[in-house]
């Protein structure tokens, strides 16, 4: 498996122990019901405990580093879990964070590290007006708390799924990982919003990404608003 390459960044920030009391008091139905298409921000601060707690449901190891089915077999287990299927089985997706209304952190532009469940910052905040070119002008992203760029490692893809195929497993992985976060999002009370409509130029520069194999494919805001479909 291709290893991730070495990350420029300015800071890092080690995020508290994640509280799951909300997401283990509601129902799967009462998230799949609650979950909405929001459009309508008013860019209220979100908290470290909430950010902590949704990503390390969506995209850190919640399995551990052991499967029971594994180690009863005897094998020799090298591989690692998150709470959505990879495509490719080879973790091609990760996602960086644009944080602009939070709580305890300076806003910015982060790359969340799985392992030791932190951020690294790796860019300044954007303007609003860069955040409205960057979502082709879908003006209402710019009120959003908190932005999920889903991230496309197509090195790590094609080792297993070349060409074509490729790409429609590194989707397939970025709809699962999508799903996750938005029902993860709306149990802990938050609004979210989905786009896979953006300037790819301009996204990668943000998210400092520095060889064509690496690309965003969706985007998932999340914050406190009214809920509305139509801004």
């Amino acid at each position: 498996i291709p290893q991730n390459e070495l990350l420029e960044y300015s800071d890092e920030i080690h995020l508290p122990t994640p509280n799951l009391e909300k997401l283990k008091n509601i129902s799967l139905f009462d998230s799949f019901k609650s979950r909405k298409t929001s459009r309508q921000f008013l860019r209220e601060n979100v908290s470290m405990d909430d950010l902590s707690s949704i990503l390390y449901c969506c995209f850190s190891y919640i399995h551990g580093q052991e499967w029971a089915d594994f180690s009863e077999n005897n094998i020799k287990f090298f591989g690692k879990r998150r709470s959505f299927p990879s495509a490719a089985a080879m973790e091609g997706t990760t996602v960086y964070l644009m944080i602009r209304s939070f709580s305890g952190l300076t806003p910015g532009v982060f790359f969340y590290e799985p392992k030791q469940h932190k951020l690294l910052k790796v860019n300044e905040e954007p303007s609003d007006s860069l955040i409205t070119s960057l979502m082709a002008d879908q003006f209402w992203s710019k009120d959003i708390s908190i932005g999920f760029f889903l991230v496309a490692n197509m090195h790590k893809t094609w080792t297993k799924d070349i060409k074509a195929r490729g790409y429609l497993a590194t989707y397939l992985e970025a709809g699962h990982a999508s799903q996750n976060l938005q029902l993860s999002a709306t149990a802990m009370g938050l609004n979210t919003w989905i786009t896979g409509t953006f300037r790819d130029d301009e996204m990668s520069e943000l998210l400092a990404l520095k060889t064509i194999e690496k690309f965003a494919t969706f985007f998932v805001g999340v914050g406190k608003g009214l809920n509305h479909s139509i801004r």
